[in-house]
């Protein structure tokens, strides 16, 4: 979804917070702004931020040993589910295994396909794991919190929130229990802010009520399921502001 984000982002901010930050995909595409929030309710995310951060060249080390394997990839399984017997950087490792291994990138399932491409798109993954990416977080505040708390915490009028929660009605992998009473908690909030914000989610009845409510701003996208092996199912994503971008005006 970066490449429809982008072009929708707000112009001039000072604060900016991703509540759900996952794999830092925002974060690690813009410049940095003064003050940066990410936040995950997910201890072993934020395990492996703190790890990218602070234990740079051993989390390197342990990435770089990583092959396709369904051994390894039960391995970490056991890591994830028992992280109080592990060092932090064996648990950063693991869960990395498990996201890039993953069938459809979720935790649980171990991916394979008959053309050698998850080979290659490992190679390709431990290729971009670069110096860079520590070097990024240096001024980055880490939370590990529920969203909402996040978002209310550092709300300001300077503030831009990138908020994009687990999707509801769909596979939420290691995120599963992200509820419709969660959904519209967080929609209350969003209601309230002092900043701006820009939401990723799927359409709901609960979401357009808030729609009508407060006349945010909001487009469909539909895009096809990356995880489809027919290639005929498809999504409709919705992306929500409480202001108009500066391309749809």
């Amino acid at each position: 979804m970066l490449k429809e984000i982008h072009p929708r982002l707000p112009q001039a901010y000072t604060t900016r917070t991703e509540s759900c930050a996952g794999g830092l995909a925002l974060t690690f595409s813009l410049d940095p702004v003064p003050s940066e929030i990410v936040n995950d309710l997910n201890g072993e995310v934020t395990n492996f931020w703190r790890m990218l951060k602070s234990k740079y060249r051993a989390l390197n080390k342990e990435i770089d040993k990583q092959l396709h394997s369904r051994g390894d990839y039960a391995d970490a399984l056991v890591i994830y589910h028992n992280p109080w017997l592990f060092e932090p950087v064996k648990r950063a490792a693991a869960f990395y295994i498990l996201c890039h291994q993953g069938f459809a990138s979720k935790i649980g399932t171990w991916g394979y396909d008959k053309k050698g491409k998850m080979p290659e798109r490992i190679k390709r993954k431990k290729a971009l794991f670069l110096d860079q990416l520590s070097a990024r977080l240096e001024q980055v505040t880490i939370e590990e919190t529920r969203a909402d708390t996040c978002m209310k915490l550092h709300d300001s009028p300077d503030t831009f929130h990138n908020f994009d929660p687990p999707y509801i009605h769909s596979d939420q992998g290691h995120y599963d229990g992200y509820t419709i009473a969660d959904f519209e908690r967080d929609l209350k909030v969003l209601s309230g802010l002092e900043g701006r914000f820009l939401m990723s989610s799927y359409w709901s009845t609960t979401l357009q009520t808030y729609l009508d409510e407060n006349g945010w701003w909001h487009v469909k996208i539909e895009k096809q399921l990356a995880a489809s092996k027919s290639g005929r199912s498809r999504k409709v994503e919705v992306l929500t502001a409480n202001y108009l971008p500066e391309g749809e005006r």
